[in-house]
């Protein structure tokens, strides 16, 4: 789970006006698990949800 934060991108220019993303998975080359994104404005949490896979996940992604 995210909190309030603020996650700058490799990349990304100083703006506000994007949100930012992190998502879970199984396994490197595996199957999303967990999707969250922040304003990068406010750190204000968007969304957090767990997503069900059809795959185990690997123990080098527990």
């Amino acid at each position: 789970m995210i909190g309030k934060a603020r996650i700058r991108r490799r990349g990304v220019d100083d703006r506000d006006d994007h949100a930012d993303h992190d998502p879970e998975t199984t396994d490197l080359p595996g199957q999303t698990v967990e999707i969250a994104a922040i304003d990068a404005a406010t750190g204000q949490k968007l969304m957090n949800t767990l997503v069900k896979p059809t795959e185990p996940i690997s123990d080098g992604a527990r």
